[in-house]
């Protein structure tokens, strides 16, 4: 029986590790800075079943990896255009974090008279398949928003909230890793940054995405905020 990380997959808390292999993070119901592992971060034995992990490593997490591989050795600045297959990926990566969302399962519950006497793995597994499939047939995301890529160049590190989704004016923001990171830009709404890959240099800018996130988890989650460094952590608390 897997040991299933509940919402962020084992691959990119990876990313958010010091030289330590150690991982730092708020909890968003006490402020408390703490520390942990990546292997056993948010995790619960048997939230998913062997063949619900096989899936999503499959449809998901397999192709995610690869994004970030490649984003990790595409020199920005070189590069104008990217394939169509990491605009793919990246809309698995959103729709996966989006399905994956534990309230999900009580929104279901409560409009389904069959869906609350399943096994909760079952649940679990039908939750997650079902509205990743509503969200890909929907293509709101797809038709109302154009992805593009960052490369955090500045001095501050992105966060990660566990959620995995920092919603903004302009967009959507899923950070992969402390320097790269996917945005979802809203068809309309004003951005500085609306080529395919660019780089930010402004360390403020960076912040403010990392303070929006902990104030959504806060106030949606109430789950965790993961990051590389226990100070980048403690400017987000004292700021």
């Amino acid at each position: 029986m897997a040991n299933s990380h509940i919402l962020m997959p084992h691959f990119v808390l990876k990313k958010f590790v010091d030289h330590k292999n150690t991982l730092y993070y708020i909890d968003c119901k006490t402020d408390e800075v703490r520390k942990g592992r990546a292997k056993t971060f948010f995790t619960q034995e048997g939230y998913y079943s062997d063949q619900m992990e096989a899936w999503l490593n499959k449809n998901i997490e397999s192709k995610v990896a690869t994004l970030i591989s490649f984003l990790e050795r595409t020199k920005f600045a070189d590069k104008e255009e990217i394939s169509f297959d990491y605009v793919d990926f990246a809309y698995r990566h959103l729709y996966a974090l989006l399905a994956r969302a534990p309230y999900l399962i009580e929104v279901i519950n409560n409009n389904s008279v069959f869906f609350q006497f399943s096994p909760a793995e079952d649940q679990h597994q039908m939750a997650v398949q079902d509205i990743f499939r509503r969200l890909w047939n929907d293509r709101y995301y797809q038709d109302g928003y154009t992805v593009g890529f960052v490369n955090n160049i500045s001095e501050e590190s992105f966060v990660l909230a566990t959620s995995g989704v920092c919603v903004t004016d302009y967009g959507i923001v899923c950070p992969l890793t402390p320097n790269k990171s996917i945005l979802f830009w809203k068809t309309g709404a004003e951005c500085d940054h609306k080529t395919p890959l660019f780089e930010i240099s402004n360390g403020v800018e960076i912040f403010e995405i990392n303070k929006l996130q902990l104030i959504q988890e806060k106030r949606f989650n109430n789950t965790f905020v993961v990051a590389n460094s226990e100070d980048c952590l403690k400017r987000l608390l004292c700021d």
